[in-house]
């Protein structure tokens, strides 16, 4: 947990148990980014076998959301590959039918060099198409363990300035266990 911070829910009887769905491939304009939007809710192109979520806030108003997705086969690899050319040419994009919500200012961030696949970015999400309306920073890092994927996003939910930053130790511990559990028992 973040120190200063709140966990919403645990174990397997938390919030958020299954909730990850496909993203319908028009979810965005041009439809070549749904990765990256769906990528940002945990979530891809492809349903999950299975899937949880926890949301965890620390006590300066920055949130971490942790989305847990397994997939059959090569699924998680698949995944990655469809994140990874979505994220070489989409850098801005409205989320369709959203009544204004975009991203905007998509670029790579810093790799923890976790897990067997790792890709993160930033942006900023615009919660309406006035001027006034709310710009929320956003860092992603997708980190695929076997045949499953595990994303970080953290949040400025303040909506400042100020850009959040996913922690290094909250990835390392749960990709660390992720790894233990996919491993054979000894």
């Amino acid at each position: 947990m973040l120190p200063g911070g709140t966990k919403i829910g645990s174990g397997t009887h938390g919030v958020g148990n299954g909730t990850l769905k496909a993203v319908p491939r028009d979810a965005t304009r041009p439809t070549a980014c749904v990765p990256v939007l769906a990528a940002a809710d945990g979530a891809s192109r492809r349903t999950p076998t299975g899937s949880v979520t926890r949301i965890m806030t620390a006590a300066r108003q920055d949130g971490l959301v942790i989305h847990l997705a397994a997939y059959p086969g090569h699924g998680a690899s698949r995944v990655m590959a469809q994140l990874r050319t979505a994220l070489r040419t989409c850098r801005k994009f409205p989320a369709a039918g959203s009544r204004g919500v975009a991203w905007t200012g998509v670029r790579p961030a810093h790799q923890l060099g976790e897990g067997d696949q790792e890709l993160a970015f930033r942006g900023e999400v615009h919660i309406g198409p006035a001027k006034h309306d709310p710009i929320v920073p956003n860092e992603v890092h997708v980190i695929r363990v076997g045949t499953t994927i595990a994303t970080f996003t953290a949040q400025n939910i303040n909506a400042t300035a100020a850009s959040p930053v996913v922690r290094r130790d909250v990835v390392h511990r749960q990709v660390t266990a992720l790894e233990k559990a996919a491993s054979p028992a000894t």
